[in-house]
């Protein structure tokens, strides 16, 4: 199984560039260490470009199962349909990703670690470089 750790940083100045993270990883071993730029966005839709970013990249390593680790509750919600938001913006694009997740021939799932201590842990630590 595959599990990527994914993060989208937000600069404090507006028309700043955004930086997209991910660590790729199979079976334990480090494949990928990812470090990208992108151009702004707003802030509250930082994560969904750097999904998006990595659904694109993703279909470059083995296609089998693979978990998405996020950081960012408002996205899981949008994904998971359980959201009561009503930013156009953001519930566009969290359909997009369902989209792209769709086109997928294996599984991938996103897990996001809100509220998980260990586990937020562990995803900083992994997407510290």
């Amino acid at each position: 199984m595959i599990k990527v750790y994914v993060a989208g940083i937000s600069t404090n100045q507006e028309g700043e560039e955004i930086e997209i993270r991910y660590s790729l990883f199979k079976d334990g071993e480090n494949l990928a260490q990812v470090k990208k730029y992108q151009e702004y966005r707003k802030p509250y839709l930082v994560t969904h470009f750097a999904l998006l970013a990595l659904l694109k990249d993703l279909k470059k390593y083995p296609k089998e199962e693979t978990e998405v680790i996020i950081f960012d509750p408002s996205l899981y919600e949008q994904l998971r349909g359980t959201s009561t938001s009503r930013n156009n913006e953001a519930l566009k694009l969290a359909s997009r990703i369902k989209g792209e997740l769709d086109k997928f021939d294996y599984p991938v799932n996103i897990h996001d670690v809100t509220g998980k201590g260990q586990e937020k842990l562990e995803w900083n630590k992994v997407l510290e470089f």
